[in-house]
């Protein structure tokens, strides 16, 4: 026994020693931090935190676990590049021969916004060519049913403020490292392997990924216990990427070009890049990219898990749809053939069109201890509001059928704004040299200040001029001159909108 033990240590040494041996060459790696200011922000969940000379990031939990390579330490392993042109600047000091052309020089500081609560945020930027770039990162909630968590809203504004077109695009790539897990596994709707993979817009995005403290992965095989970050791509105020990528940090950390070839290979250290390609912006156009990392919520049962938002976007009055993500782990020894699964929706939900119940998951045969995967675009239709519950079936001949749920939340759309005349009566003559203007104004949630147009005899009014009163249900204009005998009045309602997008259907119109 003793001789078996002494054999067991030997040859798991190896493996000790290169594992701390490459930790500590990657430790060697950060720039020196003497004399640099690092700010922070967080709410009960999640915390990130930027140094401001480059505006460089790293993430982690609210009690100090990492997320991102080596929270709560300096962070200098994730970085952002700005595509000007087919010229390439990071914020993060390019090494000789790589295809950077420089680094982004901050040309606004980036400090900490302090806002109501604990919804603080830090912003700051950079320009190159003439082009602004301005990042913003802010610690939000995801609100669920039964629980809440938080995650990183990570945004880029982008603006020309050349007097030519610039064709501009930006390139995240982040250092995935959930609590000391620098070799995190990695998994998408598409499941996780341990292979770097690629992902193209529009239709092959993941709506959700997600990063794994076990290196078995997700449960079952992985500890139903760990530490699980989620990114969300393409839902909330995600702006869709063109090109998604999971693989190797040591890659992905020094890229050959915009254009960075992710073959499909073995991976240790683990990281993300997330592509928005060039768009032309013309002088004085800008362009916002967005996306989230943080902790994330995964349903899981038995050899099932179901990724769900938590609640339903509005845009425009509408619902937006959105993306049901479900993983089926193979726990057994064998594979197992002709996976499908059936997702069941309640009244108020509905595929979008085009969109079948039943899927094949993917693969269609999953191998031994393996995972698969499918999702569904579902939309709501506004019959039934509140928390709605939404059930997923799996078969295989080789496996007993499995079932499993989640649960978001609809809100509800009550209604566009509507208007009509109170005072004066459309045509109405009136004697009053300083008459009021009243509309009856219904609205059912709050007022965006940003679409409301208000205008009489050709000149234009928003919500905070010192003219417009807007009451509980009325809207009142109040000359700051007297009128003019024998003036005719027109005065028009042009727009008005809410914060859920909901708007008037027509202008509303009046003259005395």
């Amino acid at each position: 026994m003793r001789k078996t033990l002494l054999l067991l240590v030997f040859l798991l040494l190896p493996g000790l020693i290169f594992a701390t041996d490459y930790a500590s060459r990657k430790a060697a790696l950060a720039p020196d931090d003497e004399g640099k200011i690092i700010i922070s922000a967080n709410n009960d969940y999640v915390a990130i935190q930027l140094e401001t000379e480059d505006g460089q990031f790293n993430i982690g939990t609210a009690d100090g676990r990492m997320l991102l390579y080596a929270y709560p330490s300096r962070p200098w392993s994730s970085w952002v590049t700005l595509n000007v042109d087919g010229y390439l600047y990071v914020n993060n000091p390019p090494s000789p021969g790589s295809p950077w052309t420089g680094v982004l020089p901050v040309t606004e500081p980036f400090v900490l916004v302090p806002a109501s609560g604990d919804s603080n945020r830090i912003t700051g930027g950079w320009t190159a060519r003439n082009v602004f770039c301005r990042q913003t990162v802010m610690p939000v909630y995801l609100v669920y049913t039964e629980d809440t968590t938080g995650t990183i809203f990570i945004h880029y504004y982008i603006e020309n403020r050349d007097d030519v077109p610039h064709d501009v695009g930006v390139l995240l790539e982040m250092d995935t490292d959930i609590n000391h897990n620098d070799a995190a596994p990695l998994g998408t709707i598409f499941g996780y392997s341990g292979v770097a993979e690629n992902f193209y817009g529009p239709d092959s995005i993941p709506a959700f990924w997600f990063a794994y403290e076990d290196p078995s992965g997700p449960p079952p095989l992985g500890d139903p216990d760990q530490l699980i970050a989620m990114g969300i791509l393409d839902a909330y105020d995600a702006v869709r990427p063109d090109r998604f990528a999971v693989g190797s940090w040591p890659d992905f950390y020094r890229i050959d070009g915009w254009d960075h070839p992710v073959p499909p290979s073995p991976y240790g250290d683990s990281a993300v890049l997330i592509w928005w390609y060039p768009r032309t912006l013309a002088p004085g156009d800008t362009m916002v990219v967005a996306t989230y990392y943080g902790l994330g919520h995964v349903v899981a049962e038995g050899a099932l898990s179901l990724a769900i938002p938590p609640g339903v976007t509005i845009e425009r009055c509408e619902y937006e749809e959105f993306e049901v993500t479900l993983l089926v782990t193979n726990t057994s020894w064998i594979p197992m053939d002709s996976t499908e699964a059936t997702i069941f929706l309640p009244d108020g939900l509905e595929l979008v069109p085009g969109e079948t119940a039943t899927h094949h998951i993917s693969p269609y045969s999953i191998p031994a201890r393996s995972t698969g995967s499918t999702g569904w675009r579902v939309i709501p239709n506004g019959e039934i509001t509140g928390d709605l519950t939404i059930n997923v079936m799996v078969t295989s001949p080789d496996v007993e059928t499995m079932t499993i749920s989640g649960t978001i939340f609809v809100p509800e759309i009550p209604g566009r704004p509507e208007a009509e005349l109170l005072t004066p009566e459309y045509g109405e003559r009136t004697t009053c040299p300083d008459q009021n203007i009243e509309m009856r104004l219904r609205y059912y949630a709050e007022p965006d200040i940003l679409e409301f147009d208000f205008d009489v005899n050709g000149e234009g009014y928003i919500l905070t001029s010192p003219e417009i009163e807007l009451g509980d249900s009325t809207l009142t204009f109040t000359p700051s001159t007297n009128w003019e005998d024998g003036d005719t009045v027109y005065y028009s309602l042009n727009s008005f909108a809410d914060t859920m997008g909901c708007a008037l259907v027509a202008p509303v119109s009046g003259m005395f």
